[in-house]
């Protein structure tokens, strides 16, 4: 899989242990690009996990007033049908231009992870 062998370069070649991908807006909506990512990290993970190394994946996912939208819940539930452990979805709060009460509530953050254009922040492996 050409996506894989690429992100196994990346990962490789910058020694990472952890990939952080900030998607939104029309990339959000791609879910064939989102399954191909998805696909490609859930193999490189369990290439990692062969080599007795840890690879974390995150996401970096937009949230309205009532959490996250269906396109954010819908990769996710992707990345878990293709056996991709997400560690850590971080939730990027819009700016509403207006008071929105309780922001911090659960009603308003709930917890994200399943069972079990976009930008990349990595860590170093250890």
């Amino acid at each position: 899989m050409a996506l894989q062998e690429q992100y196994r370069t990346v990962v490789d070649t910058l020694d990472l242990s952890r990939l952080d991908f900030d998607i939104g807006g029309a990339a959000l909506a791609d879910s064939e690009a989102y399954h191909r990512r998805n696909q490609a990290l859930a193999a490189l993970q369990q290439e990692a996990e062969k080599a007795g190394r840890a690879l974390d994946v995150q996401f970096t996912l937009p949230c309205g007033t009532n959490g996250l939208d269906a396109g954010g819940m819908a990769l996710l539930r992707d990345a878990e049908s293709v056996g991709l452990r997400v560690s850590l979805v971080n939730i990027m709060m819009m700016d509403y231009r207006s008071e929105v009460d309780g922001m911090g509530d659960e009603r308003h953050v709930r917890p994200l992870l399943p069972a079990g254009g976009a930008y990349l922040s990595t860590s170093r492996r250890s």
